[in-house]
C-alpha cells in the first residue's frame, strides 16, 4: 500500500499525527490520495439455477467505446416535473479514466448523452428532483438504439443498486468489509475480482475470493486484511437462491488509493 502522507497530515509547513484508525481518517478526507465508497446491490427473485450479479437493472456493458441515452418509463420524470429531473451518469472510458455527464430528463422521450467514449458503467443516480423527491418510473441508461440497458434507477428510488465496481487507472482498491442478506429464503454469495494470469501462461479471469451462505437475515464480514484489487480490474458480487423467488442484497466497503 502506498504511504501517502500516512499516518501524518501535512498542511502548509506543519505536520501532525492523525490519531485515528486509517478507515476513519479516509472517511474524514484526512489522507491525501485516498477515497472511500460504499457499493450496494440487490436482486429481487434471484435465479436458483445460476449465479447472477446483484443488480437492480442490467443487461450488459459496452464492448467498444459508445454513446448512450437516458429515458424514463414515466412522463413525470422530466426537468419541469415534480419527480426526477436530472441524473448523473458516471463511467470509465477505454483508458479507465473516470468521467461524468449530467442529463436533464424528458420523461418517456429518450435524451442522448454527448459522450461517445463510454466503456465501463460506474454509477447512475438522480441528482435533482421536484417536490415528490424520487423517480416516478424506472429510469434507464441505454445504448443509443435503446436495445440494451446498461443501468436502471428503479421507480420510487434515486440510485442504481449495483454490486460491481471498476477500479480506475492509477488507483488500487481495497475491500474492507462485505455484508450480504437474504430476505425471504436461503442464498449463497461469491465475491469475485478480476485476475491476470499471463505470467503463468493464462489470461484474465474472475476468481472467487470469498464465499458466504445465508438462511434468511444478514451477516457482515469485516476483512482483517483488506482485499487488494489492482487498477483496471473489476469487482463484483454474484448470488444464487436455494429456491425461486429469493430477494438478496449486498454492501461492499471499499477505499481507493492513488498510485
Amino acid at each position: 500500500m502506498p504511504n501517502i502522507n500516512w499516518p501524518y497530515l501535512v498542511t502548509g509547513q506543519q505536520m501532525r499525527t492523525i490519531n485515528l484508525p486509517y478507515t476513519y481518517a479516509i472517511s474524514e478526507d484526512m489522507l491525501v490520495g485516498y477515497d472511500h465508497y460504499h457499493v450496494s446491490g440487490e436482486k429481487l427473485g434471484i435465479s436458483k439455477d445460476n449465479y447472477e450479479v446483484l443488480d437492480s437493472g442490467f443487461s450488459s456493458e459496452p464492448t467498444t467505446p459508445t454513446g448512450a441515452r437516458v429515458v424514463s418509463s414515466s412522463a413525470n420524470d422530466t426537468i419541469a416535473g415534480t419527480e426526477a429531473q436530472k441524473v448523473l451518469c458516471t463511467y470509465l472510458d477505454e483508458d479507465w479514466i473516470v468521467k461524468t455527464e449530467t442529463v436533464s430528463l424528458n420523461g418517456t422521450t429518450p435524451v442522448s448523452l454527448t459522450a461517445t467514449d463510454i466503456m465501463h458503467i460506474q454509477g447512475f443516480e438522480v441528482i435533482q428532483a421536484g417536490s415528490a423527491l424520487y423517480a416516478a418510473g424506472n429510469i434507464d441508461w441505454q445504448n443509443p438504439a435503446g436495445t440494451v440497458t446498461y443501468a436502471r434507477v428503479l421507480a420510487n428510488t434515486n440510485v442504481w443498486q449495483i454490486a460491481r465496481m471498476h477500479v480506475p487507472a492509477n488507483t488500487e482498491a481495497y475491500i474492507t468489509q462485505w455484508t450480504v442478506s437474504a430476505y425471504n429464503g436461503a442464498a449463497k454469495f461469491i465475491l469475485e475480482t478480476q485476475q491476470n494470469y499471463s505470467v503463468l501462461g493464462g489470461g484474465t479471469v474472475y476468481q472467487t475470493h470469498l464465499l458466504m451462505q445465508m438462511e434468511r437475515g444478514s451477516t457482515n464480514l469485516p476483512l482483517i486484511l483488506p482485499e487488494p484489487v489492482m487498477e483496471k480490474k473489476h469487482i463484483r458480487v454474484r448470488g444464487q437462491g436455494k429456491s425461486a423467488g429469493v430477494d438478496v442484497s449486498t454492501i461492499l466497503c471499499i477505499y481507493l488509493v492513488a498510485i
